[in-house]
């Protein structure tokens, strides 16, 4: 991939200001307030006490703190201990603590989804609108704070996902192992580091060692954090049965909170596939999109596994960001800024 860009003081100042943006569109939700917006969220005064998953997190910070024994536990939230952990540590509210180290997640996903944009060599005019994507989106607004763990998870996506593709497989193999800590789903990062090592040729080669290394850090991660659980169930899964798909199908929340989340990143993604768009997935192209059209359809596949399998809502589908607003920038710059072919062999070569 090119070399990072140098950055100028504008720059700096655009990425302020896009973070204070951020923080903006996560107030009216902050800690579950819903300040001005109770009407759209689980029903008034009792969206601040019907925590969902979230109570499960509140209360393994507690436990961290020596507040709750470990029999108030349950699996598969204290398998996910990184964020409660962090957030004990800090002397705020459990609720509060969390939420800051989600929006902290956030920014440093903002951070390097420029970055990343950056090193695809997306201008900067298209830098920015995949930026605005993330920043002005559904579940920046709904799901970043509000309790849940998942914009730590984003945040450790969009980095391994950076990682990826400037080849720096040390930090990628980190990220793995840490970000297991925080939520399983980090193992999205595997799959597409293996269709970027085939497509690069570097499977085979030394630098290939970093997909078995990513894998056996990221086993020993869960193992370890399974064996040593306050409340351990080493092979606790999320089982599929069609009492759940029911559950799901019959609540509207689960397609529309779907629909919101996949959002214009998503759908704008989706016309990669559209036929005359063929050779950004068959030409030179594909060593940048075929890893993101992985992480992004695996994504997709993940939301659709917890409408079998668990409480489905957009935040399954939120982990398709890392790769569908690159694909999305790739997309408009093709359509509207007339990135060449000649200009990515340039770029590229």
């Amino acid at each position: 991939m090119n070399s990072p860009r140098t950055h100028s003081r504008q720059y700096y100042i655009r990425l302020v200001v896009l973070s204070i943006c951020l923080v903006i569109i996560t107030l009216p939700r902050f800690n579950r307030n819903d300040f001005g917006v109770k009407a759209f969220t689980s029903g008034g005064k009792l969206s601040t006490t019907l925590l969902g998953d979230a109570a499960q997190y509140v209360a393994f910070t507690q436990y961290f703190r020596n507040n709750i024994p470990a029999s108030d536990l349950i699996v598969p939230f204290v398998y996910r201990p990184l964020v409660p952990f962090v957030a004990a540590q800090l002397p705020f509210s459990p609720m509060t603590a969390i939420n800051i180290i989600n929006l902290l997640g956030l920014l440093g996903g903002l951070v390097f989804l420029d970055k990343l944009l950056s090193t695809l060599n997306i201008s900067q005019r298209f830098q920015m609108l995949g930026n605005l994507m993330f920043v002005f989106s559904f579940p920046t607004f709904y799901y970043a704070t509000i309790g849940y763990i998942d914009p730590v998870l984003i945040g450790f996506l969009i980095l391994g996902t950076y990682f990826i593709f400037v080849e720096k497989w040390v930090f990628l193999i980190f990220v793995i192992g840490v970000g297991a800590l925080a939520k399983e789903t980090i193992l999205l990062l595997l799959p597409v580091l293996t269709t970027y090592l085939l497509i690069t040729g570097k499977l085979w080669t030394k630098q290939g060692v970093s997909l078995p290394l990513g894998g056996l850090v990221y086993g020993l991660s869960i193992y370890l954090v399974r064996a040593y659980s306050p409340v351990s169930v080493l092979n606790f899964v999320w089982m599929p049965s069609m009492e759940r798909f029911w559950f799901n199908i019959l609540r509207p929340r689960s397609y529309i909170s779907f629909l919101l989340t996949f959002g214009i990143p998503g759908i704008l993604a989706l016309s990669i596939f559209y036929p005359k768009n063929q050779h950004l997935i068959l030409s030179r192209w594909r060593v940048i999109t075929l890893p993101l059209i992985v992480g992004y359809l695996l994504s997709i596949t993940l939301f659709f596994y917890s409408m079998f399998s668990a409480y489905a809502d957009g935040r399954f589908i939120w982990t398709s960001y890392p790769f569908s607003i690159p694909l999305a920038t790739i997309i408009m710059e093709k359509m509207w800024g007339k990135l060449s072919y000649g200009e990515f062999e340039r770029i590229m070569g």
